[in-house]
């Protein structure tokens, strides 16, 4: 999928980490049911999420990043 989108020169999508349960549960879905509805609107979804990241860094505009400490504070 994601070479198809490339080479018609869209960004390729991604399937964010805290979304991944989403998409299993969609995957899932189709598993059982064959209904493709809920792939598609999960797949339009992180297109969008993606998009907007891409244009959000195509403009210039620096996103803040987090550092080593915010991930080991629970620790």
């Amino acid at each position: 999928m994601n070479y198809c989108l490339m080479i018609h020169n869209y960004p390729p999508l991604i399937v964010y980490d805290g979304d991944k349960h989403l998409y299993y549960e969609c995957l899932q879905k189709y598993d059982e049911t064959e209904e493709l509805n809920p792939l598609y609107e999960f797949f339009k979804y992180e297109t969008e999420k993606t998009w907007e990241k891409a244009l959000v860094l195509a403009s210039g505009v620096k996103q803040e990043r987090k550092g080593l400490s915010d991930f080991t504070q629970s620790i």
